[in-house]
């Protein structure tokens, strides 16, 4: 069953991430935590689906532009979440490839474990057979609790809809 523009966005799901805490001593600085979609009906949501981590179209093409922008979206009042089925440790890893780890206020890198939201939500694709199933890519923007804006790519490797840019002007 695939999201509709307007419609709340469901609550029954999480996803899972790795928490990073400055103010904890060092090494008890991370610990897995979890993003309860329920909690994202108060607020602006950008939720970015990404096929894989540290995969070059998602790391030299889709989030770029989320890194670039960071600020622009702050600024509008939004919080990106960026996903994929991987592990919360792989994206924990990806996001201190780009040097964001420490800036969960701003934007968290986090796992839909087994693709639970993606497939339920037919954001979920096995286009690319070595990745397996894996998530679209895709970039929804949700303000209280409520999806103002869908953009699915056609395929994986394009990032149009999905861009940084096209979602600001959504915001």
């Amino acid at each position: 069953m695939g999201l509709s523009k307007s419609a709340s966005l469901p609550t029954q799901y999480s996803l899972d991430y790795v928490k990073f805490d400055s103010s904890a001593k060092k090494g008890n600085q991370e610990s897995p935590a979890k993003i309860e979609f329920k909690d994202l009906s108060k607020g602006t949501f950008v939720i970015v689906g990404t096929p894989a981590a540290f995969s070059p179209p998602c790391s030299e093409q889709h989030l770029p532009g989320y890194l670039t922008y960071l600020k622009d979206f702050t600024s509008k009042g939004a919080k990106v979440i960026v996903l994929s089925k991987d592990n919360l440790f792989a994206n924990y890893a990806w996001a201190q490839k780009f040097n964001v780890s420490d800036q969960q206020d701003s934007i968290i890198f986090a796992s839909d474990t087994n693709l639970k939201f993606s497939k339920d939500h037919d954001l979920s694709t096995t286009e690319f057979d070595p990745l397996g199933e894996v998530a679209s890519r895709y970039a929804l923007v949700v303000k209280d609790g409520v999806i103002t804006y869908i953009g699915k790519e056609k395929e994986i490797t394009e990032v149009t809809v999905s861009s940084a840019e096209k979602v600001l002007a959504e915001l």
